[in-house]
């Protein structure tokens, strides 16, 4: 949707042979929803005429047509037009990736674009449940990461709850137990017995 601002340029004039003779003409001034006052030799609903004073005159009335620029007012970009632009990727773990002995503690690091505006802040979840309070950190330490399969789920929120963004990845936690402290697939060392006896009859 395009809004129009017709903006009245008002010049003084300075020669009084010139404008003695130039008949006025009328002008009329409002206050738009922006704030701003607008001139203009054509009458709107809501617009006064201005009453000139001697040696002041319309020079020109210029009509300029902006094209409506979604999430800005005055060179000044919203919040709103950010957060339909946030770009979220997590960088660690990645997807289906496999961690050998993490002693049940993670770190989780994310990338985003561009940085938080108006309060927005990152939820990080394991396996459905939030850890800890929302934040601006791109990373966080997760505890009791234990062996299995687990989904890290990392959420753009904003001050009042909303999702404004989420990504997830799946991952798998691999813990050697005390039964079998060796990495698995290395080969089990057999020492040597020595030569066998005879067996009895």
């Amino acid at each position: 949707m395009k809004k129009r601002l017709f903006v009245g340029v008002l010049c003084f004039g300075l020669g009084l042979g010139a404008m003695a003779g130039a008949s006025a003409q009328p002008v009329y001034t409002w206050v738009g929803r922006n704030g701003v006052r607008h001139y203009s030799d054509v009458p709107r609903p809501g617009s006064k005429q201005v009453v000139l004073g001697g040696g002041l005159s319309i020079f020109s009335v210029q009509h300029a047509g902006l094209g409506a620029t979604t999430g800005r007012e005055g060179g000044v970009v919203r919040p709103a037009a950010i957060r339909n632009q946030y770009h979220l990727e997590i960088l660690s773990p990645t997807n289906q990736q496999s961690l050998f002995n993490i002693g049940g503690v993670l770190t989780a690091s994310v990338m985003l674009s561009p940085p938080l505006v108006g309060g927005d802040a990152l939820r990080y979840l394991l396996d459905g449940k939030p850890e800890g309070r929302a934040t601006q950190a791109t990373s966080r330490i997760l505890h009791q990461v234990w062996r299995g399969t687990h989904v890290l789920t990392v959420e753009i929120v904003s001050p009042q709850g909303t999702i404004l963004s989420s990504r997830s990845v799946t991952f798998y936690v691999h813990q050697h137990s005390i039964l079998a402290p060796r990495p698995l697939g290395a080969v089990q060392q057999v020492k040597p017995a020595g030569p066998i006896g005879a067996i009895p009859h």
